[in-house]
């Protein structure tokens, strides 16, 4: 983790995850110290929370989320319906989004929760994806036994974590 510390405001840079601006720059000396403490308070508070209060969803965006729903949550397009152990097409994509280095979707993982199953999910796939280069969007062929849910989580590196889920019965 970084500060930075600028002439009219002050932002935590975290290794991976984008930057966090914490408002303001109250000066120098021990009110600045002071500021930046209690707003390290503030991101660590967040930072132990449980992993599901940090993933957002298009039902359960809150605040300024709401506003980034439609380029951020992962669209699942698969059949709800198949065969079983035939397999069948399952893409999964993200946007339309911004692909620069400074914002851009980094990687999207695809989860297969079983029903009946001792210990779920079942990691199908996990795609990392290079700014400028490529886009996020992935078709994969799957073959699955039992009906369940597909999950899809995808990582903006500006806005975070963002899932989606889409149930498959096999018949």
């Amino acid at each position: 983790m970084q500060i930075l510390a600028r002439r009219d405001r002050v932002v935590v840079i975290l290794r991976d995850c984008g930057s966090l601006e914490l408002g303001s720059n109250p000066g120098p000396g021990p009110k600045k110290r002071s500021y930046i403490k209690r707003a390290l308070q503030i991101t660590m508070a967040d930072a132990i929370k449980d992993f599901g209060e940090i993933i957002s969803t298009y039902d359960l965006a809150a605040g300024e989320a709401v506003g980034k729903r439609e380029s951020h949550t992962p669209k699942i397009e698969a059949p709800g319906a198949v065969k079983a152990n035939e397999a069948f097409e399952l893409k999964v994509s993200v946007g339309p989004h911004p692909n620069k280095l400074e914002h851009s979707i980094r990687w999207i993982e695809v989860y297969f929760y079983e029903e009946r199953r001792p210990f779920n999910p079942i990691m199908i796939s996990r795609i990392d994806i290079t700014p400028e280069i490529s886009e996020p969007s992935a078709i994969i062929w799957v073959k699955i036994a039992k009906s369940g849910v597909i999950h899809a989580l995808e990582y903006c590196n500006l806005h975070g974590l963002w899932s989606a889920k889409k149930e498959i019965t096999v018949g």
